[in-house]
């Protein structure tokens, strides 16, 4: 009896000491500076214009930040979502016009999945599709809007 007692004490106790750790995913193909090239949209590709540079910095393990011509204009955070099966990075500081309530990252009911900032020509939403191929990286409006949805074109530094 005390032998199983023991053998269930030991159990429990190297139970308890075991925690599962959640891994933040990470995903370096996104991390760098990457140069806004233009908009995709309605009207074709508007590329940015020849005198004006926008650098959207994307860090380990969640830090960004948005310059247009060597000044800061926009930083903050963003979290990466890919439960859907696309990637999807929510800016967490992006909350105009609609406000700073998330619900599922952007992919359900309400307005904020339209939120957006203007850096410049660039118009960086606050939920964004997105891929990295190689040195080019897009976001795409996410949920998408029909006819009016936006692509922001950006290449690796």
């Amino acid at each position: 009896m005390n032998r199983i007692f023991f053998a269930a004490l030991m159990l429990t106790l190297c139970l308890a000491a075991c925690k599962k750790s959640e891994v933040a995913r990470i995903y370096p193909a996104y991390y760098g500076n990457w140069e806004f090239l233009g908009m995709e949209g309605p009207l074709g590709f508007q590329p940015s214009s020849s005198d004006t540079t926008i650098i959207l910095t994307l860090g380990a393990p969640n830090a960004y930040g948005v310059s247009l011509n060597g000044s800061s204009r926009l930083q903050g955070t963003f979290q990466v979502d890919s439960a859907s099966g696309e990637v999807i990075l929510a800016f967490s500081n992006i909350t105009q016009p609609y406000g700073s309530m998330i619900t599922g990252l952007g992919i359900g009911q309400t307005n904020d999945s339209a939120n957006f900032a203007v850096i410049g020509q660039l118009t960086l939403f606050q939920n964004n599709a997105s891929q990295a191929l190689g040195d080019t990286l897009i976001l795409v409006q996410s949920p998408t809007f029909g006819f009016a949805t936006q692509s922001s074109v950006f290449k690796h530094l």
